[in-house]
C-alpha cells in the first residue's frame, strides 16, 4: 500500500477551483435559461415568486402583468445562491494532510526494521543495529549488578520499543490518509454533483435519462487493521481503526449503483425548482457523509491515543518497560562511587 493517497491534477489547487467556479457558474445560468424556457418551470416560479408573494394583484391586470415582468427581469437573483454553495466545497484542501503523512513517513523509516526471535535488530537502518551491537559489547567489556540491569532493563526491552514506535507511526498515518481521501472523495463527488445537476437541468424530466441523473455522495473509509497482530496486544482489537489502502482501493467516488456509497439518488426533476431543491439535498447530503466520516478518522485517533495513554501510564507509574516505556535502569541514579562498585571493565 502506497503510504501516500495521490490528488488527481483536476481536484488539485487552481485547477480545480477554476473547474468548480466556472462548472458552478454554467448550472446558475443553465438553471436560469431553462427557468425561462420551460413551461412547467416557468409557471412554477410565477406561482411561488408572483402570486404567493403578491396575493393583492389579480391574476391578468395591469399591476399583475408589470410584476410578472419585474420578476422575468430579476430572475438571476433566485439562482445566486449556486456559485457560493459548491464554492464550500474549495476547503479543506486534500492536500494540507500531505505534510503530516510524509512526516509519519519518515518516522518509519527512522526506526525502520525487526525483531527476531533472539531480540536481534535487523533493519535498513544501521543505527539502530547498534542496539544489538551495544548488548554485546557491554556483556564482553563489562561486569557487575550495573551491567546487568542496564542490559536487563533498557538495552532488550528497547529492541520490543523501537518497532512499537514505527508500528504507532503507520498507525497513525493510516489514519490521516484515510482522513485525505475523504477530502479528495468530497471534491470528486462535489464536480460529479455539477455534472449530474447541469444534465438535469437541460433535460426536464420528460426528456431525462434517469440513469444519467443518479449521484453518489462518498463511499465509506474501509475499515478494518492491515498492520499485524500488534495491535491487538495494544489493546486497539476492538477499537474502529480505517484502513487506508481498502479506502483508497474503493476509489474517490462509487459507481451510482455501489452500495460502498452513504447515499445515493436522483438529481432529476419536472421544473427547475425540483432540480435545484434536489441539488441543495445533495450538498447537505454530502457534507453530512463527510463529516460523519470526519467523525471516524478523529474516534480513531481518539482511540488511538486513549491506549497509548492506558500502555504508558504503568509503565510510569511502576518504573517499569512496557510496550512504550523503558526502565530507568539503575545507572540513571547511580553515584560514583555506586557506579565503581557496581560496574568493571572486565580484564
Amino acid at each position: 500500500m502506497s503510504n501516500l493517497a495521490r490528488t488527481p491534477a483536476h481536484l488539485v489547487g487552481n485547477a480545480f477551483v477554476s473547474a468548480l467556479t466556472g462548472k458552478a457558474a454554467q448550472l446558475r445560468d443553465a438553471l436560469i435559461q431553462q427557468t425561462l424556457k420551460d413551461y412547467a418551470s416557468w409557471e412554477r416560479s410565477i406561482d411561488e415568486n408572483v402570486v404567493r408573494r403578491h396575493p393583492e394583484l389579480r391574476i391578468g391586470t395591469q399591476d399583475y402583468l408589470q410584476e410578472v415582468e419585474a420578476f422575468r427581469g430579476r430572475i438571476g437573483d433566485a439562482f445566486d445562491w449556486v456559485v457560493p454553495a459548491f464554492e464550500t466545497f474549495v476547503t479543506p484542501d486534500p492536500d494540507d494532510v500531505d505534510p503530516a503523512v510524509e512526516m509519519l513517513g519518515t518516522i518509519q523509516g527512522w526506526f525502520d526494521g525487526d525483531v527476531d526471535t533472539a531480540n536481534n535488530w535487523t533493519g535498513a537502518n544501521p543505527a539502530l543495529e547498534r542496539v544489538n551491537l551495544f548488548g554485546t559489547e557491554m556483556i564482553a567489556g563489562w561486569k557487575g549488578s550495573f551491567t546487568d540491569n542496564f542490559i536487563d532493563h533498557f538495552v532488550t526491552p528497547l529492541a520490543t520499543v523501537l518497532p512499537n514506535q514505527r508500528n504507532l507511526a503507520q498507525q497513525v498515518q493510516e489514519q490521516l490518509t484515510c482522513n485525505k481521501v475523504i477530502y479528495i472523495q468530497r471534491r470528486q463527488s462535489a464536480m460529479d454533483l455539477l455534472d449530474t445537476a447541469l444534465y438535469a437541468t437541460q433535460n426536464l424530466d420528460n426528456e431525462i435519462d434517469a440513469d444519467a441523473a443518479k449521484w453518489a455522495t462518498i463511499a465509506a473509509a474501509a475499515v478494518g487493521t492491515t498492520l499485524g497482530p500488534f495491535v491487538a496486544g495494544w489493546g486497539i482489537g476492538l477499537a474502529l481503526m480505517l484502513d487506508a489502502g481498502g479506502t483508497i482501493a474503493q476509489g474517490l467516488v462509487p459507481d451510482k449503483e455501489e452500495k460502498k456509497a452513504i447515499t445515493r439518488f436522483n438529481i432529476g426533476g419536472r421544473t427547475t425548482a425540483d432540480v435545484a431543491a434536489n441539488i441543495t439535498t445533495a450538498i447537505s447530503a454530502l457534507e453530512r457523509d463527510t463529516y460523519s466520516q470526519e467523525q471516524q478518522v478523529a474516534t480513531a485517533l481518539r482511540d488511538i491515543t486513549r491506549v497509548i495513554e492506558s500502555l504508558r501510564r504503568p509503565s510510569l507509574v511502576s518504573n517499569t518497560s512496557g510496550p512504550f516505556s523503558l526502565e530507568r535502569s539503575a545507572l540513571a541514579d547511580a553515584t560514583a562511587a555506586e557506579l565503581t562498585r557496581n560496574m568493571q571493565p572486565k580484564r
